[in-house]
C-alpha cells in the first residue's frame, strides 16, 4: 500500500471520528467509543507508515504508535463505563 493511500484512509479515520463526536455532542445517536477506535485506528496505521518511510523520525513514530494504543485502551474503558452502568 502507497503512502498516499495510507494518508487518504487515515484522513478518512479522522474524518469518521469528528462526525461520530458531532453526533455525540448533538444527542443524536452515541456509539460507545466509535470515535476512540477510529482514532487509534488512525494513528497507528499512520505511525507505522511514518517508521517505514522515515526512519530519523524513529522516536516521534513510536509515540504516534503509543498514543494510538492509548485511544485503543480509552476506547475499552469508554465501552466499559457505558455497559456497566
Amino acid at each position: 500500500m502507497s503512502i498516499e493511500k495510507r494518508k487518504k484512509i487515515c484522513i478518512g479515520l479522522l474524518a469518521v471520528s469528528v462526525v461520530f463526536w458531532c453526533l455525540r455532542k448533538a444527542k443524536i445517536i452515541y456509539v460507545p467509543a466509535a470515535s476512540s477506535f477510529a482514532v487509534a485506528a488512525a494513528m497507528i496505521l499512520w505511525g507505522v507508515t511514518m517508521l517505514k518511510a522515515d526512519a530519523s523520525k524513529k522516536l516521534f513514530s513510536v509515540f504516534v504508535i503509543a498514543f494510538g494504543l492509548f485511544m485503543v485502551v480509552f476506547g475499552g474503558m469508554e465501552i466499559y463505563g457505558y455497559f456497566r452502568g
